[in-house]
């Protein structure tokens, strides 16, 4: 049988109402900028409905016991993130609409909401939809009055419950802000190690999450190579763009093989097609790099070539 004590309601002072608004539309202006007045107002009515679900898992736990799926420790929990979510939405709204936290949580009506505690969150339901329809000084106020109501008769303490979730929001923002950074795959051929280097550190500067070549070394065997590619696609997998080093080297004018000459303005004959040819530079694309932008592009990253971007030949 879950039994839930009644705790002292009592203010902290560790967190005001006002420095957490502050916070809070700081965070919101960076996470959703613009937000319309109807989101935070549709999130009241959302969380006022989390609040309610929570508090009727302890009513029938209190009445027939607890169910596997909702043992009691995760109740209480899931009951002081409703709180707290509850609280944080109105914040939100008050953001929006240009009311000040600390005030709204101040004032009072008239009749103070009472009764059985699954009674008020139906009835915590119905005035956060009011508060949706017309977002008025009035409507709020009873939705502070009844979040109040229903959190001190479940014996919580509201400040606590508003920190804790506050808490994990901007756990989560962190997150997502390290994951908005652009994740950039290096792809080349290994013989362009400087270009490689010196890719790294210019799109670092930048701010971007780097994936680069991990092994340089021309001594690998077979098997040992098709691992690399396989790794290296996996990474293309992970990353937002592909920044191909297409790097200047000399090719034949016949066949476009790639023969490192000492005079590209010399006419020379091509290891592989035989022909009497001149050497032009140009960039260089082997085939485990084709491979790799192909499937870039079919995964619908954004392939972005060096030799257009004005890096030009180490």
């Amino acid at each position: 049988m879950l039994s839930i004590q009644r705790l002292a309601c009592e203010r902290s002072e560790i967190v005001k109402w006002s420095d957490l608004q502050d916070q809070h539309k700081e965070w919101v202006d960076r996470e959703y900028p613009d937000q319309p007045t109807a989101v935070p107002a549709a999130g009241c009515v959302e969380e006022a409905g989390e609040l309610l679900h929570a508090v009727l898992k302890i009513k029938q736990a209190e009445l027939w016991g607890s169910e596997g799926r909702y043992p009691s420790p995760a109740l209480v929990a899931d009951l002081e993130d409703a709180v707290g979510d509850c609280a944080l939405y109105f914040c939100s709204l008050c953001s929006t609409v240009g009311w000040n936290l600390d005030a709204m949580m101040s004032l009072r009506k008239m009749e103070r909401p009472t009764g059985e505690p699954l009674h008020m969150c139906v009835n915590f339901v119905r005035v956060a939809a009011e508060l949706y329809d017309d977002v008025c000084v009035r409507n709020g106020m009873a939705y502070t009055d009844n979040l109040r109501a229903v959190t001190e008769a479940m014996g919580l303490d509201l400040y606590k419950c508003v920190e804790s979730s506050w808490a994990v929001v901007r756990r989560r923002s962190r997150g997502r802000s390290e994951r908005s950074r652009t994740r950039v795959c290096l792809c080349g051929s290994t013989k362009f190690t400087d270009a490689f280097h010196r890719a790294n550190a210019l799109e670092t500067l930048k701010g971007a999450i780097v994936m680069t070549v991990g092994v340089f070394s021309r001594c690998v065997s077979d098997e040992e190579k098709r691992k690399l590619d396989a790794l290296h696609l996996d990474k293309i997998d992970a990353a937002d763009e592909v920044l191909v080093l297409d790097m200047p080297y000399p090719a034949c004018t016949v066949c476009f093989h790639y023969q490192a000459v000492l005079d590209n303005a010399q006419p020379v004959v091509c290891e592989r097609c035989g022909e009497l040819a001149r050497f032009s530079p140009r960039p260089y694309i082997g085939d485990s790099t084709r491979n790799e932008i192909l499937h870039a592009t079919a995964t619908g990253k954004r392939v972005r070539y060096w030799s257009k971007e004005g890096y030009g030949c180490m």
